[in-house]
């Protein structure tokens, strides 16, 4: 999964660049999405040529993250419209919520295969 959604790299690479390089938040998800966008064309075009693409899983997968981006970007656009909210403040703690989540996700995974009767 992490290799189809590209999970993997954005829970390592976006709080270095907040805590360990200083990057603003805003800044540090802004810049791993432009980065995992051109990683995806190009991984993209690799498919294509070596004529390995599974074109239902892409209509799912471009019917979910389209929408969602749309989405997403009306949101930040409104808050960072009304001058009450700090945007940058807001995305450290969503970030810090979905590495949580992740992470206890991974754990109740873990423990399932564990512990599940084969």
């Amino acid at each position: 999964m992490v290799g189809l959604t590209g999970i993997g790299r954005a829970s390592l690479i976006t709080p270095m660049l907040i805590f360990v390089f200083q990057v603003p938040p805003s800044v540090a998800v802004s810049s791993d999405v432009v980065a995992a966008t051109l990683m995806k064309l190009v991984g993209s075009v690799k498919h294509w040529q070596q004529q390995t693409l599974d074109t239902e899983i892409i209509k799912w997968l471009a019917m979910g993250s389209v929408s969602s981006s749309l989405v997403g970007v009306r949101i930040l656009h409104l808050t960072r419209q009304s001058c009450e909210y700090n945007l940058d403040k807001i995305l450290l703690r969503l970030l810090g919520i979905m590495i949580l989540l992740v992470t206890l996700l991974a754990l109740i995974q873990l423990l399932f295969i564990t512990f599940s009767p084969t």
